[in-house]
This record gives structure tokens, sequence and C-alpha cells, in this order.
């Protein structure tokens, strides 16, 4: 996410870093140390596995990052573990434990996660209705999304939704 944010950055302030070779050069630093930074993290993700081989940790590292990338995309969707667990090629039990260990959390709650952040955007910037978010999130009905989402902030998607509203008129 840093590394999205700055390249933004970067690409915006191009025009005007043109005819600033010292600024690009900087701008290009910047980058280039966030590039650095985020490689150093996933050495360090990597290392967390629990095998005896290096190139082994790699390898699984990498597979579990497919499954990861697959879970961002597709987290609106039905997903099951063994269709995840299958795209990096593991056994389910597996892909969980060493899932755990590189992300510290369990794939269905990076499912849950990523549906509430999506949540509260929709709920923040769209006046559809529950039902209509609840599907567009992937869940079967909007009572699991209202139960879900009040599970996990304390308020329904109403309730949220009217305090939105409210603290935008403040």
């Amino acid at each position: 996410m840093k590394l999205a944010h700055h390249l933004t950055i970067f690409k915006n302030s191009l025009t005007l870093l043109y005819d600033d070779p010292l600024g690009y050069e900087e701008q290009f630093h910047k980058l280039m140390l966030i590039l650095l930074s985020e490689q150093s993290d996933i050495y360090q993700q990597a290392e967390r596995l629990a095998a005896v081989k290096h190139s082994t940790r790699d390898e699984l590292y990498r597979r579990i990052s497919i499954a990861h990338d697959y879970i961002r995309s597709c987290y609106t969707q039905t997903l099951r573990l063994e269709d995840i667990a299958q795209a990096a090629w593991l056994s389910p039990s597996y892909f969980v434990r060493h899932y755990t260990q590189i992300y510290g959390r369990t794939p269905h709650q990076e499912i849950t996660a990523l549906r509430l952040a999506r949540a509260r955007k929709l709920l923040t910037e769209q006046h559809a209705s529950m039902t209509d978010i609840a599907y567009q999130l992937g869940f079967n009905n909007s009572v699991s999304f209202s139960r879900m989402f009040k599970q996990h902030t304390g308020l329904s998607p109403m309730q949220f939704r009217k305090k939105v509203i409210s603290d935008k008129k403040s």
C-alpha cells in the first residue's frame, strides 16, 4: 500500500519534476528505499516459515503469496478454503498454517477484513440497500452481512451509515 501511494505521487509529479533533475532523483530514491523496505519485509515473512531449506521457504512463500493475491482479487465472491489452497497447490491445513504464519491471520479473517473495509466504503459513499451491498460483498443474504458487520464494528450497517451521515453534517 505504501509503495502504491508513493508511485501515485511520483506519477502525478512527473511533469513538475521534468525541469528539476534533483527533485526527480529524490523521488526516485524514495521509491527505491520503499522497495528495499518492502523486500526486507517479504524476506522476514518468508524466514518465519517452518521449513528447513531456504529454497523450500521461498517456494512456500511464493505459493502462499499467489493464494493471498487470489483472496484479494476474489473476496467479493464465495470462496472455499479448498479453492484457495488449490490456488497455492497446497493442502488446506498446510496452507492455513503457513498463511497464518506469514500474514498473522487466517484466510477467513483476511476475507472478513477485506469485506468489512469494502462495506465501510460502500456504506459511506453509496445509498445502495443493505441487500445490494451484501451481494456485492459475496454474502448470501443481508442478514449474514449485518450480523458479521455488527460483530466486528459494534454497529449495524444502518447505524454505521447514519453515524457517517451525521458526522459529515457536523
